[in-house]
């Protein structure tokens, strides 16, 4: 309809074609994960399946992904979580108004949390 992708459509095939060095894009790092160890790909979080069909794939393209916006500093964790968890090349903090609004996360709290996990990083190279 309006020559996008995003809802989806045929997703696992449009990864597993991927032969170039691309990103697999995702949105939703802020949505629940709780269940992410059901065995129903239905019950993923939005990063969970593009995730596993990136893994699958034999280009083995590379995870990038952005939360939902409005995001809290708690949004903010669980999407850094999200992205350590399933290995993504990068997180995204979708809108830098908001980021700069003072009403939801932080600059300084993008800052304070890069920096942890940059520091657990280090500590699990040692």
């Amino acid at each position: 309809m309006n020559d996008e992708i995003q809802s989806g459509h045929a997703f696992a095939r449009q990864v597993a074609a991927i032969e170039d060095n691309v990103l697999v894009t995702t949105t939703w790092l802020d949505a629940d994960a709780s269940r992410d160890k059901s065995q129903n790909p239905r019950q993923w979080s939005p990063v969970r399946f593009p995730s596993s069909l990136a893994k699958s794939s034999p280009a083995h393209p590379g995870l990038y992904g952005e939360n939902t916006g409005f995001g809290s500093r708690k949004d903010m964790l669980l999407s850094a979580h999200q992205t350590r968890r399933y290995g993504l090349v990068g997180m995204a903090w979708y809108n830098e108004k908001q980021l700069l609004s003072g009403h939801y996360a932080t600059l300084e709290d993008y800052k304070r949390i890069i920096k942890s996990l940059r520091s657990a990083e280090d500590e699990q190279k040692l």
